[in-house]
Parts: structure tokens; sequence; C-alpha cells
């Protein structure tokens, strides 16, 4: 009888880590592994503990982001990414919405005591307009409110990791943060490409949206010339300076010519490993 109830016990724990995990999963790549990285760079010395708690900051975030997306249009997922937890029917909507409020309080407890309450209420208000105001709806305030995300991710995560290390100039972090969101504000339509025909079907204005052929050559223009920008400013050698760039613009290349959701996908993961060659630590 103990065993049976071990067992139970186990399945339905193992099922909670796998719909937190299937949350989460699109954005490991994009976000948290991006983020944790950012942070880690900031410091000069780091501890395991230090990086783990920092890591678990970030996740928690962004699962708290994740739900509160995921729960607003669970059709939207249906077409995009069938396998999230909603649109799958591991967890119902109201119980995910449930949950997100649940993630919230999490998030704001743990940043309490890892004194970043600031950060995480800021990050946690940008999350409520983005979602559940609806300011994702306009290509223009969800490239703002993306990009102030990120810049509270990189903040929340860095001062966790600087709490028991030691870290860059705190002048030179701040500049680094709004380096990397002025990027995000004006290429982070990347993701939006992979997502136009969900954003379509759910009346979201996002750029490729409003302009499919327009916003794919504007992306190309703008991470090449921020590319160039980046070299400008870490004043590298003429080889380092050639990768970089032409790097940047093969990426603005596929963008532009392959458009299949498929080759949209791909061509993200490829932006967010430009984003994180292009960590602007030593150029602020």
């Amino acid at each position: 009888m103990a065993l049976t109830k071990f067992h139970t016990l186990l399945h339905c724990s193992l099922d909670g880590v796998s719909i937190l995990f299937l949350f989460t999963k699109s954005d490991i790549k994009t976000i948290l592994v991006p983020v944790t990285a950012f942070a880690a760079l900031s410091a000069r010395s780091i501890s395991f503990g230090a990086h783990l708690r920092s890591t678990l900051w970030i996740w928690l975030h962004l699962l708290q982001f994740c739900i509160a997306n995921q729960v607003r249009n669970p059709k939207e997922d249906s077409m995009n990414k069938p396998w999230r937890p909603i649109a799958s029917g591991l967890i119902s909507q109201a119980n995910a919405r449930s949950l997100r409020w649940a993630v919230c309080f999490i998030c704001l407890g743990y940043s309490y005591f890892s004194g970043t309450l600031f950060i995480s209420t800021s990050l946690s208000l940008a999350i409520f307009l983005n979602n559940d105001m609806s300011m994702d709806s306009h290509w223009l305030s969800r490239n703002f409110w993306v990009a102030y995300g990120y810049a509270m991710f990189n903040g929340g995560a860095m001062k966790v990791i600087c709490s028991t290390s030691e870290c860059i100039p705190e002048n030179r972090f701040l500049r680094a943060c709004i380096f990397v969101s002025s990027i995000i504000f004006t290429t982070v339509q990347a993701q939006d490409f992979r997502d136009a025909a969900g954003d379509i079907a759910s009346g979201r204005s996002t750029l490729p949206v409003v302009w499919p052929l327009a916003s794919r050559r504007i992306e190309l223009g703008l991470i090449t010339l921020w590319s160039s920008i980046i070299c400008i400013l870490w004043d590298v050698n003429a080889i380092v300076a050639s990768f970089l760039i032409t790097f940047g613009a093969l990426i603005g290349l596929r963008f532009l010519l392959l458009r299949s959701a498929r080759d949209d996908q791909q061509s993200y993961l490829l932006y967010n490993v430009s984003r994180f060659v292009d960590n602007p630590r030593g150029a602020c």
C-alpha cells in the first residue's frame, strides 16, 4: 500500500516537473541561457552557489512570464506549439492561471530574500502589462516591453550574483544593459517571424504581420548595423570585426531568403547566438 502511494506521488511529481519544463522549454535557449551568461560575465569572480541562485531567479521569472503568456490564448499555441501544457491538455487553463499567480508570489518572495524585490516587482508589472493588458498586440509597445523585460532579467540576475561575488562597476553594467536593450528593441521581431500565422489568428500587429517583406529587409540591415557598431565600440581587429559583421549579415540574410516557419525558428536561434557572441561587456 505504502509502495503504491509512493509510486503515485513520484508519478505526480514527475508530471509536475514536466509541465513546468514545457512551459519554459521554448525560452530556455533564448532567455535563460543568454541572461545567465550575461550575468556570469558581469562577475569578475563567481561561486557555484551564486550562479545557481541567479539561474533559479531567472528561471522562476521566466516561468511566470511563460505561464502568463500561454494562459492568455491557448488556441494560438495549438497552431504554433501544440506540445505546450495548456494546448496539449496537461493542465487546464484555469489551473494554469492559478499557478501563474502562485509563481508570481514565489518570485516576489525569493526576490525579497535575495535583495531584488524592486526588480522583481518591475518585471512582474511588465509581464502583467505585456500579457494581461495586451500591450504586445502592437509591434511598438511589444518591442518596448520585451526590451524592458530583458533589462530587468539582466539586472536581477546580475544583482543576485553580485550579492556574493565581485562584479564589474555598476555604471559599466548599466551601460551594458542599455546597450543590449537597445539591440533587442530594434531587432526583437526576429522571434515573431516564426509565429506569424498564430499572431495573425490572434490579432497581433507584429512587424512580420504588418510588413511581411519589409520587416525582413529591416532585420537584415539592423543586425548588420549593430554588429558593425559593436566592432567600433570594442575597437576589435579587422579579422574579428569581419567575422562578427559577416555572421550578423548571414543571419539577416537567412531571415530574408529562408521564410518557412522551420527556417525562421533556426534563424532565431542563430540570432540569439549572435547576441551572446556580441555581448558588450568589453565595450562597456
